[in-house]
């Protein structure tokens, strides 16, 4: 929805603009705290507008980037410690183990 600060109308297109600069900031130079994972390449931000979209009343970006990882030895724990969502430092979606029956809700 479209917001007010400071007495200012700012737009949910505004707004969902700063989100992906924000997530863009951060991803930016990021290693995420893993050895092997090296800092992200080709870091973009993408304005999803479409008329579907307008009509619904959203605002949709999308930031995608790639991190190169160095799989050794321990690749196995790399996968699974890039398999979790993190949001704001808390787990948002824990992924389901391997083979696990995906008509099965999510953990």
């Amino acid at each position: 929805r479209d917001a007010v600060a400071d007495g200012e109308k700012i737009g949910r297109d505004t707004q969902a603009l700063m989100i992906a600069n924000a997530v863009a900031l951060a991803v930016a130079g990021n290693r995420f705290g893993l050895e092997g994972v090296f800092q992200p390449e080709n870091l973009r931000g993408a304005n999803e507008y479409s008329g579907a979209v307008q009509g619904m009343g959203l605002a949709l970006w999308q930031v995608s980037w790639t991190s190169p990882v160095l799989l050794g030895e321990s690749a196995e724990a790399a996968i699974a410690a890039l398999a979790e969502l993190y949001v704001n430092g808390v787990l948002f979606a824990d992924p389901r183990p391997t083979g696990a029956d995906p008509s099965e809700g999510a953990p």
